[in-house]
């Protein structure tokens, strides 16, 4: 179908891939592939091209299929620490979002990174309880929710805490927050969303006093240990 087409043109386009291509192509993979070698066909593109570009087409179903595996195309919630370590070793772009339920700057976040997640099949986002992560909280020497990391193949590229960055607002874009986060690499911004970022400079995240030692971004209403 045209719609199949768009879906499929999109996909072997992008630099990043939304959730519907993703999932078009993962439903029939042998149909994706042969709609793309006939367009290529038809564009009388050089062998070598065409060769290459298939490769790439299969190597991006592979990352694809990995990342649905992983539970890609939404905001996925993390029960541990152990669980969190498997995914941000298995899979090459991680976004985790260490959070408390009561914060609610904790839950804008998680609508924001929703919503990216969607935009950005390849890079897996979470979210975990900070409370369910003494370890790792020590390790990262996080005193504030929300504090998002960015993982690429495992390491630690970039993190962002509290509201700071974003204006020390709540009402900070989606958009806002996608140009924050693609400076690690993590995600990729697509031309028009390059070209909005450039419009308007990025800003970042906050916390509410809550339990144990964090504090919600004091900057607007975040958490951080103010002791």
């Amino acid at each position: 179908t045209v719609l199949f087409h768009r879906h499929i043109q999109h996909l072997t386009m992008a630099i990043r891939v939304k959730t519907e291509d993703a999932t078009a192509a993962l439903e029939d993979e042998s149909l994706a592939r042969d709609t793309l070698e006939d367009e290529l066909d038809e564009d009388d593109v050089p062998a070598h091209i065409i060769e290459a570009r298939m490769a790439a087409f299969r190597h991006q179903m592979e990352e694809m299929k990995s990342a649905k595996d992983a539970g890609s195309g939404d905001l996925k919630s993390v029960v541990d620490e152990k669980e969190l370590f498997k995914l941000t070793t298995t899979q090459p772009r991680v976004i985790c979002h260490f959070m408390h339920p009561d914060f609610r700057r904790c839950g804008i976040m998680n609508e924001h990174l929703r919503e990216l997640s969607r935009k950005h099949f390849t890079t897996l986002f979470v979210f975990i309880n900070a409370e369910k992560a003494p370890f790792l909280i020590t390790k990262f020497s996080i005193k504030e929710l929300p504090s998002v990391f960015c993982f690429i193949d495992g390491v630690v590229k970039d993190k962002l805490i509290g509201f700071s960055e974003l204006g020390n607002s709540d009402n900070f874009t989606t958009n806002a927050l996608e140009s924050r986060l693609s400076r690690s690499g993590v995600i990729t911004l697509s031309s028009s969303a390059l070209s909005k970022a450039t419009e308007q400079k990025g800003r970042v995240f906050g916390f509410a006093r809550g339990k144990r030692d964090f504090d919600e971004d004091s900057s607007g209403d975040s958490d951080s240990d103010s002791d």
